[in-house]
């Protein structure tokens, strides 16, 4: 494994996550928001022309070989379900997107969006 990969958190740090996850439901809860948890793994793209997805290669039963994506945002999704009727909804989880690593930064990441 390459050592820009490998996990920073210290119990501490993982902690304080924690609880600023637990503040973040609690704020949204409190104002009627239902937390939801859509597909991270797509046959779409969210297309933003400044974002790029991570393609993976799918091979369901029985038939060739798809591209799939990994989403760069729940956006597309959470607005089905806006669509559907759903209103007041958030959800927190991981997001991913290619060509971005840094220091302070992993193709994978942590995102809160929310709509009402």
């Amino acid at each position: 494994m390459r050592s820009d990969f490998q996990s920073q958190a210290t119990s501490e740090s993982l902690q304080k996550r924690a609880r600023v996850l637990r503040l973040v439901r609690d704020f949204f809860d409190a104002r009627g928001f239902t937390e939801v948890q859509t597909p991270v793994l797509c046959r779409e793209a969210v297309i933003d022309r400044h974002l790029d997805p991570i393609p993976v290669a799918m091979r369901l039963p029985a038939s060739e070989p798809e591209t799939w994506y990994l989403q760069t945002s729940p956006e597309q999704s959470m607005k089905r379900l806006l669509a559907s009727g759903l209103s007041s909804i958030y959800q927190i989880g991981p997001v991913f997107r290619d060509g971005e690593l840094g220091r302070y930064h992993n193709p994978e990441f942590t995102m809160l969006e929310w709509y009402e």
